[in-house]
């Protein structure tokens, strides 16, 4: 629904300002982590212990439409609090997306290879073969 898409709308403006500032191993714009704490302050994780003696975590929010962006907020601050250096932007200056990067080795430059990386890899080519005949 239309509330349900501004609040994600909101959270996304707030992480990419973060996602920016992290890949550039900058500080944190002051409005985007305020408005992140904002998101966050519309619900909590409640924890239990169930009737089977596991613990349980049940996300409560103050109104469902908030719920789609309490948890990517959420999903933010465990990338954050695993491997902030592993956040980065895609190697295509024409994309605007920023990655978590999970290889072995920390060293994925695309979004996707798919997409981005295919991309610049054919430009690549396509380069050396004008390059090379001519």
């Amino acid at each position: 629904d239309r509330a349900t898409l501004d609040r994600l709308l909101e959270t996304r403006t707030a992480l990419g300002a973060l996602a920016s500032a992290a890949a550039l191993d900058a500080p944190a714009a002051a409005d985007a982590t305020t408005a992140l704490n904002a998101v966050l302050a519309h619900g909590r994780i409640r924890r239990t212990l169930g009737a089977d003696g596991l613990p349980e975590s049940v996300v409560e929010v103050d109104d469902p439409a908030w719920g789609p962006a309490w948890h990517a907020a959420d999903n933010w601050l465990e990338l954050v609090a695993d491997r902030p250096g592993r956040i980065r932007p895609c190697a295509n200056d024409a994309c605007v997306l920023h990655f978590y990067d999970v290889s072995k080795n920390g060293t994925r430059r695309w979004c996707s290879m798919a997409g981005c990386g295919n991309r610049a890899k054919a430009q690549r080519h396509y380069a050396r073969r004008t390059n090379a005949g001519g």
